[in-house]
C-alpha cells in the first residue's frame, strides 16, 4: 500500500481545486485566479489556480488581466537511480513553450485567504508549498508590506537518497496598461545568509510611478541549502536559455545568460536522505513608492504608499523588505494563524462559510487598494489642512465602477475594518466627516472619495450623488460612526465626527416633504436616489425610512453622550418616524413590509429593505420596527426571494442567494436591479435572518451565494465575485472584471454565527 503523501497540513475548510482545472467558457471573465498577494495599498497580484502569477493590480485603481509568461517556479528532482524529472509548476498555456508544464490535475490548489497551498502528485518525493502575505489583524505595518512569501516543503518517503532543486524565474513585469517601465538593470544583493536579485527600472521616459521602481527575488542560504542564480536571461525568448541551464544539472551558473536584464532567476537545491524533510523559503518583494492620481503622464496629485513609512521613499527598499520577510515570516504566519485558527476550529461555523469569509478578503488587497503615508506633491497640504497625520485608505467599488471607497456599499462590508483594522475605519469616517462639513454646502454625505483619474480626497463624490440627493447615505454615515464608537468608546473620534453628524442630520430632516418625519424618495432624473440606483423608489420607502430610523436611534445615543440639547428633537423625530414607518408600510394580509408608498409596485417586497436594522441589532440599539414583524418580513423574503430560485441540488430550495425584489404574487418586478441577486446583499440579509432566529433560512440563503461563487462550474466566480447575477448565477454585472466591494458582507454572517 503506497504511503500517504507528506504535505503541509491544510485546513479542511480551505477551498480546493485541481491545479490548472479551469472551466471552459464560464460566466466569469477570469476563472484563473487565486490568492491575492501584497499588502494593503502596496500593489497586488494573484498566484492563480494554474500556478501562474496573475492577474495584476499594481497601480491603484487599475486592473490588468495578464499572467506572466516568464514568471514561474520550476522543480528538478532526482530520486535514487531514477532519471531526473524537470517540470514547471504551472499549467498555464502562456508559459514559455520549451518549459515542461504540469498537466491539469498533477497538483491540488488550496485557498484560505490570506494563505494558499499547492500539493504536487507528479514527483517521487512529496513536494508542497504554502504562500501568503502578512495580512494581520490590528497590524498596520507589516499588513502594508509589498511582499509575498513561499515556503516549500520536501519530504522524502522513498528508500533512496533524493535531490530536489526549486527555481524561481522572474521577469521585469509591466506596471499597468501601456505605462512605460524600462531601463532595466539587475543587481546581486547579499546580507549574511540572505541573497537576493534586484530588478530595477530607471529611464527618463518612465512615469513617476515606475521610475526607479524595483523587484526583488530572494532566499536564504544555510549549510543544507545551496543557492545559485542567474542575474539576467531573455524574457522575450522561448525560455530555453534559463531552462537549459537549470535542466542540465539542477543549479544555475551565478552569472548572466544575456545582457538584457529583462529577467532573473534564483534556485535552491537540497539533498534528502530517506525519511528526511526540509523546508526553505522564497520571497518576492517590490518597491513602487509613489501613487499618482490624475493623468499618469501629466498633472496629478502624488502620494506615498503606506509601507514607505517604514522603509523610506528612495526606491531602494525591495531587498530590505525581502530580508525582513525571510527573517520574520514564521512570526508573521503565527500571528495570522492566531487570528484564523479560532474560526477554523469553531464547530458552530459551517466549512463553506469559513471558506467564503476568508476568501472574500482577497478584495481588500486586490480591489484597486489605496493606503497612504503622506502627500508627496500636487497640493500644499491635505484636504483643508485636516489631520494630515492619518492614513487614508480605500478600495474601489469595482474596476468597472471606479469610485474610491463607495460609501453606500461599504455599509455592508466595513465590519472587517471596524473589527480587524479599526484605525482604517476611524480614518475613513473622519475623512467622510470632513467632506460633509466642508465639501458640500448642503452637508450631504458623499458617495465616494473621488475617482483615480481625478483627485481623490480633494474632489469628492465623483459619481454625482450630491446632485441626485441620495436618501440612504447620511443615515449610513450616522450608523457607521455609532458602530465605531460603540465598539471602541473613542471619545475624541466622536467629538470630531459630531458636527458632521448634526449637519447631515439637518439635511435629512429637509428630505421629509410630507410631514411624517421620514425622508421621501422622489428619484427624479436618470439615476434613482439610493444605492439601488436604477430601481426607483417613491414616497416613504422601507429602505431609506428604515435606515433613517436606525440613524435616529444611533444619534439619540450619541447626543446623550455629547450632552447636546438636540437629543430632545431627535427623540421626538425617532418616536414619530418609527411609528409612521410601521403604519405606512406594514402589509398585514401578506405579513411583510411593502417596498414604498408610491412606486409602480408599492406592494412589492425588497430583500434589503430592512438594512437599517442590522447596525441597531448588532450595536446596542433598539429595533427599528416591531420584532415580530421583522421576523415575519424576513421569513417572507425567504419564501418569495430565495426558495423559488434555481435549485441545483434537488431539495426544492434555490441555491443562488436572494433576488432583490418580488411582486406580492411572486412574479419578477421587471426592473434590472430588482430582478438581480446581489451577493453582498444576500450575505447581509442572511446575518439579519440568523439574528432573528431564522437560522436554517439564513444559512440556506448564504449557501446559495457561496455555491454560485465557489462551486458552480458554469459561473466560476472564485476570487472574482460580482456585484450581481441573475437567477441561475449567470449574466453578471458588471461583466469584465466582475470583482466587487460588497460580497465581504459575508463577515456579518460569520461573526453573527460565532456570537
Amino acid at each position: 500500500m503506497p504511503l500517504k503523501r507528506d504535505f503541509f497540513k491544510i485546513p479542511s475548510c480551505a477551498w480546493e481545486r485541481g491545479l490548472g482545472d479551469i472551466p471552459e467558457r464560464p460566466a466569469s471573465s477570469s476563472p484563473d485566479r487565486g490568492i491575492a498577494l501584497g499588502g494593503f495599498g502596496a500593489g497586488s497580484f494573484m498566484y492563480s489556480i494554474s500556478g501562474a502569477f496573475g492577474p495584476w493590480a499594481l497601480k491603484v485603481g487599475a486592473y490588468d488581466q495578464m499572467w506572466l509568461e516568464a514568471g514561474a517556479f520550476h522543480i528538478y528532482e532526482k530520486s535514487g537511480t531514477n532519471p531526473p524529472k524537470v517540470k514547471t509548476l504551472s499549467s498555464n498555456p502562456v508559459m514559455k513553450p520549451v518549459w515542461n508544464k504540469l498537466r491539469t490535475g498533477e497538483g491540488r490548489y488550496y485557498a484560505l485567504h490570506p494563505k494558499g497551498w499547492v500539493t504536487y502528485d507528479c514527483f517521487d518525493v512529496d513536494i508542497s508549498v504554502k504562500f501568503f502575505s502578512p495580512i494581520i489583524p490590528n497590524n498596520y505595518k507589516e499588513t502594508s508590506y509589498p511582499v509575498a512569501i513561499w515556503q516549500f516543503r520536501v519530504a522524502n518517503q522513498t528508500k533512496e537518497k533524493s535531490e530536489v532543486s526549486v527555481m524561481l524565474t522572474w521577469p521585469q513585469p509591466p506596471f499597468s496598461g501601456n505605462l512605460p517601465r524600462k531601463g532595466y538593470k539587475n543587481y546581486l544583493k547579499e546580507q549574511g545568509d540572505f541573497i537576493g536579485l534586484v530588478l530595477k527600472a530607471n529611464h527618463p521616459e518612465n512615469v513617476v510611478e515606475t521610475q526607479d521602481s524595483e523587484w526583488c527575488i530572494a532566499t536564504r542560504r544555510s549549510k543544507d541549502v545551496n543557492v545559485t542564480y542567474s542575474l539576467s536571461w531573455n524574457k522575450d525568448g522561448d525560455g530555453s536559455d534559463i531552462w537549459d541551464d537549470f535542466k542540465s544539472d539542477s543549479i544555475l551558473g551565478d552569472k548572466e545568460l544575456d545582457g538584457s536584464n529583462s529577467a532573473a532567476a534564483i534556485a535552491v537545491k537540497v539533498s534528502l536522505s530517506p525519511g528526511e524533510t526540509k523546508t526553505f523559503p522564497f520571497v518576492i518583494s517590490w518597491d513602487f513608492p509613489v501613487v499618482k492620481f490624475g493623468d499618469p503622464c501629466g498633472e496629478g496629485t502624488e502620494w506615498w504608499r503606506k509601507y514607505t513609512e517604514y522603509f523610506g521613499k528612495d526606491s531602494r527598499a525591495s531587498f530590505n523588505i525581502a530580508v525582513e520577510a525571510l527573517n520574520k515570516h514564521k512570526d508573521w504566519e503565527a500571528k495570522i494563524d492566531e487570528w484564523m485558527n479560532p474560526i477554523i476550529d469553531d464547530q458552530k461555523v459551517s466549512k463553506w462559510l469559513k471558506t467564503a469569509a476568508f476568501n472574500e478578503l482577497y478584495y481588500t488587497q486586490f480591489g484597486g487598494t489605496f493606503y497612504e503615508a503622506g502627500l508627496k506633491s500636487g497640493h500644499e497640504r491635505e484636504y483643508m489642512g485636516l489631520h494630515g497625520d492619518d492614513h487614508k485608505f480605500f478600495v474601489m467599488e469595482s474596476m468597472t465602477y471606479p469610485w474610491c471607497g463607495t460609501f453606500d456599499v461599504r455599509h455592508y462590508n466595513s465590519i472587517i475594518y471596524a473589527k480587524y483594522w479599526p484605525e482604517i475605519e476611524r480614518d475613513t469616517l473622519r475623512c467622510t466627516a470632513d467632506a460633509i462639513v466642508h465639501y458640500d454646502p448642503l452637508h450631504q454625505t458623499p458617495h465616494d472619495f473621488g475617482t483615480p483619474p481625478e483627485d481623490p480626497f480633494y474632489s469628492f463624490d465623483s459619481y454625482g450623488c450630491l446632485k441626485r440627493h441620495w436618501k440612504d447615505l447620511p443615515s449610513k454615515f450616522i450608523q457607521q460612526v455609532w458602530r465605531y464608537y460603540y465598539m471602541y468608546k473613542d471619545e475624541e473620534f466622536l467629538d470630531y465626527c459630531w458636527p458632521a453628524i448634526k449637519l447631515t442630520y439637518e439635511y435629512m430632516k429637509q428630505q421629509d416633504t410630507d410631514g411624517d418625519y421620514l425622508p421621501n424618495n422622489d428619484s427624479a432624473g436618470p439615476i434613482a436616489d439610493s444605492t439601488y440606483d436604477t430601481w426607483y423608489l417613491f414616497g416613504t420607502s422601507l429602505l431609506c425610512g428604515g435606515l433613517w430610523v436606525g440613524a435616529l436611534e444611533a444619534m439619540e445615543k450619541m447626543a446623550e453622550i455629547q450632552k447636546d440639547a438636540v437629543v430632545n428633537k431627535v427623540s421626538q423625530w425617532l418616536k414619530k418616524a418609527k411609528a409612521n414607518l410601521d403604519e405606512q408600510l406594514w402589509y398585514e394580509a401578506k405579513g411583510y413590509y411593502k417596498i414604498d408608498t408610491a412606486s409602480k409596485d408599492p406592494n412589492a417586497i425588497m430583500t434589503g429593505g430592512l438594512n437599517g436594522q442590522r447596525y441597531c441589532e448588532s450595536f446596542g440599539l433598539d429595533d427599528i420596527l416591531p420584532k415580530e414583524k421583522i421576523v415575519s418580513h424576513l421569513r417572507k423574503v425567504y419564501e418569495l426571494c430565495v426558495v423559488p430560485m434555481t435549485d441545483f441540488n434537488g431539495d426544492g430550495i434555490g441555491e443562488c442567494g436572494a433576488i432583490n425584489g418580488k411582486r406580492e404574487d411572486g412574479t419578477n418586478i421587471g426592473v434590472n436591479q430588482a430582478d438581480e441577486i446581489w451577493a453582498g446583499t444576500s450575505y447581509f440579509l442572511a446575518a439579519m435572518m440568523y439574528r432573528a432566529g431564522l437560522k436554517e433560512e439564513a444559512l440556506r440563503t448564504a449557501y446559495g451565494v457561496y455555491y454560485i461563487t465557489y462551486e458552480n462550474e458554469s459561473t466560476a466566480y472564485w476570487f472574482n465575485t460580482p456585484e450581481a447575477w441573475r437567477d441561475g448565477g449567470l449574466q453578471p454585472r458588471p461583466s469584465n472584471p466582475e470583482q466587487y466591494q460588497r460580497p465581504r458582507a459575508v463577515w456579518e454572517l460569520l461573526l453573527e454565527v460565532r456570537k
